[in-house]
């Protein structure tokens, strides 16, 4: 049980990202939409106001298994949006699913 317990503790010291991503890891669902400035979901007529912007650096992730205009669902690190607080901006990207 303690070296457990040390083994635990020794792995959150060295490495708190690996804790703290867990627990800002958020869905982004929906139709995805392709625009002159990107991939996002939401916007569209009939979706609601909440938009989510998915990062250049991860595009590639989402087009491999979605395709614009298809619902999917797309999970990793979701943070506001730089320039509005009005929408989400997801950085990192866990796992890509179509529905």
């Amino acid at each position: 049980m303690k070296k457990f317990l040390i083994t635990t503790v020794a792995l959150l010291v060295i490495n708190p990202v690996v804790a703290t991503r867990a627990q800002v890891w958020q869905e982004c669902v929906g139709i995805l939409h392709k625009e002159r400035d990107g991939l996002r979901f939401g916007g569209g007529k009939g979706e609601g106001e909440g938009i989510c912007v998915i990062n250049k650096s991860e595009e590639s992730k989402v087009l491999a298994a979605c395709s614009p205009g298809q619902f999917c669902k797309v999970k990793g690190v979701i943070e506001d949006c730089k320039d509005s607080g009005k929408c989400s901006e997801l950085t990192h990207v866990i796992s890509v699913r179509r529905k």
